[in-house]
């Protein structure tokens, strides 16, 4: 008999110059995971020009700019059956949109071994820092497809959806503090190695 439910947004807002993109889906266990990411050109052939442009053309939250950046936004999707009387859920999907933002060096011919393996490790501690917060984001699905699938069967249809979008809500709510608190504990990343040191 029905339906589907909430649409929510995180939203990190970035301003980026991108380049080229990839884009992913995957399904497991009931969550939908898109992926999208895209990258800004930084060019240069030393640490400190790199380090500049990072700087100068990297996402822009809150008047700061940032290395990189992850954009989400979470949704649940449910479908109420009523039978012999009682209302209870049929199905129930967690869909989970990511879009990544991250540098891509332009190299000249002329970059050194070095300067490439400085490079190297800097973007791998980048991309370990930013897939954090898609861990968060993801726990935060499995939450919701779990407390959705914990409400027991009622008379009418609408007790149990608005018991499904309050727990989603709530859950939503506490990923975003979350996040919040993992950028502070790792200072963006730094704390973790994200640094371009010559």
């Amino acid at each position: 008999m029905k339906r589907c439910c909430g649409l929510f947004f995180i939203l990190v807002l970035f301003v980026c110059y991108a380049v080229q993109g990839a884009l992913s889906q995957t399904r497991h266990d009931g969550i939908i995971l898109q992926i999208d990411t895209t990258y800004y050109a930084v060019r240069g052939g030393s640490v400190e020009d790199l380090r500049s442009q990072v700087k100068t053309l990297g996402p822009q939250k809150g008047g700061k700019r940032y290395d990189a950046g992850t954009e989400y936004q979470i949704r649940w999707r449910y479908r109420s059956v009523t039978a012999n009387g009682i209302c209870r859920f049929d199905s129930v999907v967690v869909h989970l949109n990511v879009k990544f933002i991250y540098p891509k060096w332009q190299i000249p011919p002329s970059a050194s071994e070095r300067l490439l393996s400085t490079w190297r490790r800097y973007y791998t501690k980048l991309q370990g820092h930013e897939d954090g917060h898609l861990d968060l984001a993801l726990a935060g699905c499995r939450e919701i497809l779990q407390a959705i699938k914990e409400i027991h069967p009622e008379i009418t249809c609408r007790s149990i959806e608005g018991k499904a979008d309050s727990f989603a809500e709530a859950i939503v709510a506490s990923v975003q503090k979350k996040q919040v608190e993992y950028d502070r504990v790792t200072d963006h990343g730094t704390i973790q190695g994200v640094r371009l040191d010559p």
